[in-house]
């Protein structure tokens, strides 16, 4: 695959994750209809219901000729985007989204798949990462759940694909380091599947990975066709978060997507209710690409320093059945050692006061 060049624009799309009744306020106003053809942007909207409005809104855009994907996603209740404990769950989920878009002649892009950690584990991992880290850590060794849920998803997959669709999923970048590292690890501990699609597209939302995080896009989007990038704020409200994700301003929102355009082919931005809230719509219809982007060079070294070390641990952690044992082992060595110096100690001991006793 061919790389964009320099200064070219990226094909844009939106992502939106609104409930239908915001959803349809949202498309009523021409204004955003008009950017979009503008950018000729297609849109990857999240399925959280089948109502009436959301039927309006996808009608309206298949009307005007704006693509859009139907990204599905799950209630909440169970766990809201796919990961290997809800395989059957997303069948239906899929199987109900097909039947809503026959019975209303709705025209879709393709489907995508959201490939996260369940909203519980979301939750601990913010508000109580010990806990967090004590049932990951139980994960390990437990790998009759990846066997399950790839069985499971491969069913959703077949049955997406037979019924003519184009799949794509969105990513976390790190299933890459753990592809690098031939590990499974990361899928055991957060429960998310590395399952095939024709379109992956990474989540690399700057705002969330820290001082290093506009390095995540040209060091993970390099040699792919497609990024995401963000966020601009928006998405699910987590009941029980106590934290806010961190959102982008203007200027390093442009920044990201002039970076994402100089080494993928489609750029897709999280989110678009928000771009609209904030004014960001206009300006990213009129980004000069030809602009040059901050130096990153030290960024991406750094972050690539550490994607090795991240690829080494979980080359290491692939074996914890061997690692327990190697560290029992190191453990009995060293109580032995601490035994046979103790039992010195008081053999040396003895004798001292064996000769006192003698002097004396």
């Amino acid at each position: 695959m061919s790389l964009p060049a320099l200064g070219q624009k990226p094909k844009l799309s939106f992502f939106t994750e609104l409930p239908s009744v915001e959803l349809e306020a949202l498309f009523a106003d021409s204004t955003v209809i008009s950017d979009l053809h503008a950018m000729e942007a297609e849109i990857r909207m999240g399925i959280l219901d089948f109502s009436p409005e959301r039927v309006r809104v996808v009608q309206q855009l298949n009307r005007e000729g704006i693509p859009v994907v139907g990204w599905l996603l799950l209630p909440k209740e169970e766990g809201y985007w796919f990961n290997m404990e809800n395989g059957a769950d997303a069948l239906q989920r899929y199987e109900d989204f097909q039947e809503w878009t026959l019975a209303n002649n709705l025209q879709w892009a393709g489907v995508g798949i959201d490939l996260e950690p369940s909203m519980e584990d979301i939750v601990l991992m913010t508000n109580n990462p010990r806990a967090a880290m004590k049932k990951a850590f139980g994960r390990l060794f437990d790998s009759s759940r990846i066997e399950k849920g790839t069985a499971d998803y491969q069913k959703v997959i077949s049955r997406i694909k037979s019924d003519g669709y184009a799949l794509e999923s969105y990513i976390l970048p790190f299933l890459f380091d753990e592809r690098e590292a031939n590990s499974r690890v990361f899928q055991r501990v957060t429960g998310i599947l590395d399952i095939p699609s024709d379109l992956e597209i990474p989540m690399l939302y700057s705002s969330f990975y820290g001082p290093n995080g506009a390095a995540f896009i040209p060091l993970y989007g390099k040699g792919l066709k497609a990024v995401a990038i963000g966020s601009t704020g928006g998405g699910v409200e987590i009941e029980g978060m106590t934290q806010i994700p961190p959102t982008l301003s203007w200027e390093d929102l442009e920044r990201d997507i002039i970076l994402a355009g100089n080494v993928v082919e489609q750029v897709h931005i999280f989110c678009l209710e928000s771009s609209v809230e904030r004014g960001y719509l206009p300006k990213i219809k009129d980004i000069d690409y030809s602009q040059p982007t901050p130096d990153l060079s030290a960024n991406i070294t750094q972050l690539d320093q550490t994607r090795s070390k991240i690829q080494w641990v979980l080359t290491l952690l692939n074996y914890p059945i061997l690692l327990s044992i190697i560290a029992l082992l190191i453990l009995a060595l060293i109580l032995g050692f601490l035994v046979w110096l103790t039992k010195k100690a008081i053999q040396l001991f003895k004798t001292n006061q064996h000769l006192d006793d003698l002097v004396n």
